[in-house]
């Protein structure tokens, strides 16, 4: 991806929007030499991925204090990050921190990411693909395809060449939960049978359906179940939970939960 001011901290092992974000909302506190009673240094990549005393990374916390409207950082005086400076940091937490290298042309003046992180499989095994000759049906089946769409013999991103017509009618809703954003299709899930659920709410907040999260990390609910629409959805996990920011209307959920995320949708569904 392109930037259009020079990467301020090419050295650091993150991504260009990562390093520009801390060097012009952190790094003023949290750098070399650290000011206003901060604790620790965010500038590298082993900064960020260091684990805090309060639970999780110093990313995942930095994340959530990014987020916290009732004690915010940058404090609420400081320089504020922008929706979309957020937004990218968010997609790096959530997509498993990745390295960067964050390179500056001398000439032009700007920064160039090394491109999409590469895609991951946490387990490293996957599922058969289907096939006309051995469909393969089941709750394992073909995780990270578009489950509506093929099972109504659709070719979506030739996930379906053949045509196979499923063994069930679509879902209602159906898709993937992963542990990170770009997982492969075809992936068995490190998140399956781990007590997590999809919750689907009606457009006044009521909830309306749950899917538990199978062995291969799929979920479904049958046709003419009752999906309402609009809808919204979070996925939950004990008392920790995810949530859609947006009411959708296609209960085909990995239509836009790719492995690099379509329609707006930065990857996969990720477990809380």
């Amino acid at each position: 991806m392109l930037l259009l001011t020079a990467c301020p901290t090419p050295q650091t092992g993150v991504p260009c929007e990562v390093a520009e974000l801390v060097a012009t909302k952190c790094s003023s506190c949290h750098g070399a030499t650290l000011m206003a009673g901060a604790p620790q240094q965010l500038l590298t990549l082993e900064d960020l991925t260091a684990v805090s005393p309060l639970g999780g990374t110093y990313a995942t916390r930095s994340l959530a204090r990014m987020k916290d409207t009732a004690s915010p950082m940058p404090p609420g005086y400081a320089p504020q990050p922008t929706a979309a400076e957020l937004a990218a940091f968010e997609r790096w937490v959530l997509g498993g921190t990745p390295a960067g290298a964050c390179a500056v042309d001398a000439d032009a003046g700007l920064g160039f990411d090394a491109g999409p992180p590469p895609l991951t499989c946490a387990t490293g095994r996957f599922a058969a693909r289907p096939t006309v000759m051995a469909p393969l049906g089941g709750d394992d089946m073909a995780p990270g395809f578009a489950c509506s769409r093929c099972h109504r013999g659709l070719d979506f991103e030739g996930q379906n060449p053949g045509g196979l017509l499923g063994m069930t009618p679509p879902f209602d809703i159906g898709g993937t939960v992963y542990a990170s954003l770009y997982e492969q299709d075809l992936c068995i899930s490190s998140v399956a049978d781990a007590g997590i659920v999809v919750e689907i709410f009606a457009e006044d907040g009521g909830l309306t359906l749950s899917a538990p999260v199978g062995p291969a990390g799929n979920f479904y609910v049958p046709r003419m179940s009752g999906l309402p629409q609009p809808y919204s959805a979070r996925v939950r996990r004990g008392n920790a939970t995810r949530a859609m920011a947006t009411l959708q209307t296609d209960g085909d959920c990995n239509v836009c939960h790719t492995e690099r995320g379509r329609e707006g949708a930065p990857g996969r569904i990720v477990a809380p």
